[in-house]
Order: C-alpha cells, then structure tokens, then sequence
C-alpha cells in the first residue's frame, strides 16, 4: 500500500485530504508573509521618508524583529488547531456512523490508527518546519532591506533567538 493510500482512514479520499492539509498550510503561511510584509514594510517607510525631511536621531531605529512578527505569527494559530479536528473527526468517524467490525477486517491491528495519525502528524511537521523557514526567511530580508544604520542593537542575536528558541543563540 501506498503511503498516500495511508493518508486518511478507509472511506476518506487519501487525495483530498492531502490537499486541504496542502492548501491549509498555504493560506497559513500566505497569512504570515502578508501580515509581515505589511508591519516591516510600514515600519521602514516611515522611518526611511523621516530621514528624507529630518536627520533623525540615533533614538529611532527600526523595532527588533519579535517585535515585528507578534501579530504575524498569530496566523500560525488556526492551523495546529485544524489539524486536532482532522485528527478527532478521523478517529471518530468509524465509531459514531459506521460499523466498527469494517476495521476488524484490516489485516495490520495498528494500520487504523496510524491511517487517522498519519496526515494530522505530518502536516504538524510540516508547519514547523515551514515556521521556521519562514522565519529565518523573513529574518534574512529585515536584516538586507534594514538599512544598518536603522538596525538596533542585537538585531541578528534576537532572530537567531526567535528561530532557534534561544537553544544556541
């Protein structure tokens, strides 16, 4: 058996299910980009056309980049939350509306509850990893597009803190 066959408990199209994992975890991720986009974007235009009428200070850098990705990472949110529901309703559909001796006849006693686990699980994966990707991402552009001048003090030191968790940072 296929491990795309192994996505979604027997009755489920293996297929769609992946898809609407796929497309949940676009819209996530599209989510967090455009919330980004706007909050460093906004923050820069206003201090780069402050500095094209006024000299401005050393007082006014641009804010650190947790600073920056607190609403942005919000969009993260729904998704752990989605796939909870994908896991409970894959594990409850063979026991509330159908007949539970169909899964008697699997020939593997675990092949049920790793057909249920299997996609939720991996779509966790993968938004963690796609998290992180983004964040290191979107940290890489704040510290090219940031003009050095405007960076503030342990601008590198804190996105190497928010990706890694302060593990090695």
């Amino acid at each position: 058996m296929r491990l795309r066959d192994m996505a979604a408990p027997p009755g489920f199209d293996s297929a769609a299910e992946i898809k609407r994992v796929k497309n949940w975890l676009l819209v996530t991720c599209a989510c967090f980009l455009l919330f980004f986009a706007f909050s460093f974007f906004d923050n820069l235009g206003s201090l780069l056309s402050e500095e094209l009428f006024v000299r401005w200070s050393d007082s006014r850098v641009m804010p650190l980049f947790s600073e920056l990705t607190v609403l942005p990472r919000l969009c993260f949110l729904p998704m752990p939350c989605a796939l909870v529901w994908l896991l409970v309703r894959n594990i409850s559909y063979f026991r509330s509306s159908k007949s539970y001796y169909t899964m008697k006849r699997l020939p593997n006693r675990w092949e049920y509850p790793l057909r249920c686990a299997l996609l939720p699980v991996g779509g966790a994966l993968a938004l963690f990893v796609s998290v992180n990707l983004l964040l290191l991402l979107m940290g890489g552009l704040y510290l090219w597009a940031t003009p050095p001048e405007l960076q503030p003090l342990g601008a590198k030191r804190d996105i190497l803190e928010l990706i890694l968790g302060g593990a090695f940072a």
